[in-house]
């Protein structure tokens, strides 16, 4: 299995069944979108009203980050 996922290194993607029914693929993951929305908003630099950062803060405020296996 090892083997096979070194494949995906190269940009193959392994489809894994049993009999004929499809149960996952393994594929190349996605590259980072960070960097992306990071030079999208470089590219802004200028254009952006003075309140962006405050509307970026209180949107991430509204943010929850709850544990989905804690009771």
């Amino acid at each position: 299995m090892l083997d096979r996922a070194e494949r995906g290194e190269r940009g193959e993607t392994i489809v894994i069944t049993r009999g004929s029914k499809r149960l996952a693929v393994l594929a190349p993951a996605p590259g980072a979108a960070g960097r992306a929305v990071k030079d999208a908003l470089l590219r802004q630099v200028g254009t952006l009203d003075d309140a962006f950062e405050d509307d970026v803060t209180a949107t991430r405020d509204l943010l929850t980050l709850d544990d989905p296996w804690s009771d």
